[in-house]
């Protein structure tokens, strides 16, 4: 349970940078996802992974954070997917968050 949350923590302190970054508009990070076919979108990304990433970090919010930061990260898979990038990154950040959960509360993973 220690070790989740544990992970959780830094899943969650990862997202939010990401998020803030896009919140506060880093040139690199906007410039970015504009040639993405983002354009206008940035900030909102943020907010929603931002939330996403808040509602993981806490337990009693942290199956809805869980679904959310799974969408926000498919997203990012395929987008980096559809424009040859490659997708080790948001994929790996993925597999972390679902371990994090997997490890605080493995009652729902099991069969």
């Amino acid at each position: 349970m220690l070790a989740g949350n544990v992970l959780a923590a830094f899943c969650g302190l990862a997202l939010v940078g990401s998020g803030a970054v896009k919140i506060l508009g880093v040139r690199k990070a906007v410039d970015g996802l504009e040639a993405m076919g983002f354009a206008g979108r940035v900030r909102m990304i943020g907010i929603g992974e931002t939330v996403s990433a808040l509602l993981f970090v806490f337990p009693q919010t942290r199956p809805i954070g869980l679904l959310l930061v799974s969408a926000h990260m498919g997203g990012a898979i395929a987008t980096h997917m559809q424009h040859r990038l490659s997708y080790a990154a948001p994929a790996a950040l993925l597999g972390l968050v679902w371990a994090a959960a997997w490890l605080s509360h493995p009652a729902p993973f099991t069969l």
